[in-house]
């Protein structure tokens, strides 16, 4: 019954990765062609995950940004506050770093396209100088 329901509940995040407003994206150059929803969680909370290569590295967009606080929510499952909260006790105790942090969606995609790297932007903005990954 519990994995009924955890299923349920991933396909229900990965349609609104997918389907929604918000595109996970990657270097176009990358071999990396999805993401499952548990892995894309590790990443952005500084955990390591054996199916993900450990040159990615994530990439946040500002603090306060609608796509960021909607990529969260739904796929981190953390509000902005919980985030803040996490990243302080996570650098005290150095277990882990915070992604990169750009000033915005254009910066974003300059970054991934350039570096091995893992980010989000608005859907529309997808083009050729990025790859969009598949969200399991």
């Amino acid at each position: 019954m519990a994995v009924k329901i955890l299923t349920a509940i991933a396909f229900m995040l990965s349609t609104a990765v997918q389907a929604g407003d918000i595109s996970v994206i990657t270097n176009p150059s990358s071999e990396f062609e999805k993401i499952n929803i548990p892995d894309l969680r590790r990443l952005y909370l500084g955990r390591a995950t054996e199916s993900v290569p450990n040159d990615l590295h994530p990439v946040d967009l500002p603090e306060g940004s609608p796509i960021r606080n909607s990529f969260y929510k739904k796929v981190i499952r953390r509000s902005p506050e919980q985030m803040q909260r996490y990243w302080a006790r996570a650098f005290f105790m150095g277990t882990a770093n915070p992604p990169r942090t750009v000033y915005d969606e254009k910066e974003m995609k300059q970054v991934v396209s350039h570096d091995p790297a893992v980010g989000y932007i608005s859907s529309g903005k997808v083009d050729e100088s990025v790859k969009e990954l598949v969200v399991e």
